[in-house]
C-alpha cells in the first residue's frame, strides 16, 4: 500500500467535510477516529445512533424480536405429527359428543405457527436477520460514497480504497 501524500489527505478531508451528512461519511469518520480498530457494522450503527436517531433495523436488533418465529425441519415435523393427532382426537371427540374447545385451540395455535414459519409451498421461510440488513445498509452507504468520490475526487477515492478494509469487521488501516 502506498503511503498517503499530504495532498491526498487534504483532498480526503475536504471531500468528507463536503459530504458530512451522508451515512457513508459518518461510517468512515467513526473508522478514521479509531485507526486500526475493528468494528462490526452493529457497533458502527450504535456509535452513529448515540449521535443521532436509531435506525429501524437497529431497533429490531436491540430488542431481539423477530416477526417470524424460527424453526427447523425436525420441529416442523413434530408439530405436523401433533396437528394430525389433534385432528383425529377432535374427530373422535366430536363423534362421542365430548368438548373439543381445548383441542381446537391447540390445533389452531399449531396451524397458525405453521403458516407463520412456512411459505405457501410448505418450505421453511428464510430469515433475513436485522444484523445482516444493517450490514447491507451500511455497505451500500459506503458504496455510494465511493461512487461519489470516484467522480468528484480521485485522490480521496484512492485514499478510502487504500485504507478501508471491510468484511466481518470493518477497520480503517493506518498505512
Amino acid at each position: 500500500m502506498p503511503k498517503p501524500t499530504e495532498e491526498s489527505l487534504m483532498e480526503l478531508e475536504s471531500f468528507l467535510e463536503k459530504h458530512h451528512k451522508r451515512l457513508g461519511v459518518k461510517v468512515l469518520s467513526i473508522l478514521r477516529d479509531s485507526v486500526n480498530t475493528h468494528f462490526s457494522p452493529i457497533e458502527i450503527s450504535l456509535t452513529i445512533a448515540q449521535k443521532g436517531s436509531l435506525s429501524p433495523l437497529l431497533k429490531k436488533v436491540s430488542k431481539a424480536d423477530h416477526p417470524i418465529a424460527m424453526t427447523d425441519k425436525k420441529t416442523l415435523k413434530r408439530i405436523r405429527i401433533r396437528a394430525r393427532a389433534l385432528i383425529r382426537s377432535i374427530k373422535a371427540n366430536t363423534e362421542l359428543g365430548l368438548d373439543t374447545t381445548t383441542l381446537l385451540a391447540e390445533f389452531n395455535a399449531l396451524r397458525d405457527y405453521i403458516w407463520t414459519v412456512t411459505t405457501p409451498g410448505g418450505t421453511i421461510k428464510s430469515f433475513n436477520q436485522p444484523a445482516n440488513k444493517e450490514y447491507q445498509r451500511l455497505r451500500q452507504a459506503i458504496k455510494r460514497i465511493l461512487d461519489i468520490a470516484k467522480e468528484e475526487s480521485p485522490l480521496a477515492y484512492a485514499e478510502i480504497k487504500n485504507c478501508l478494509a471491510t468484511g466481518y469487521s470493518w477497520v480503517w488501516v493506518d498505512v
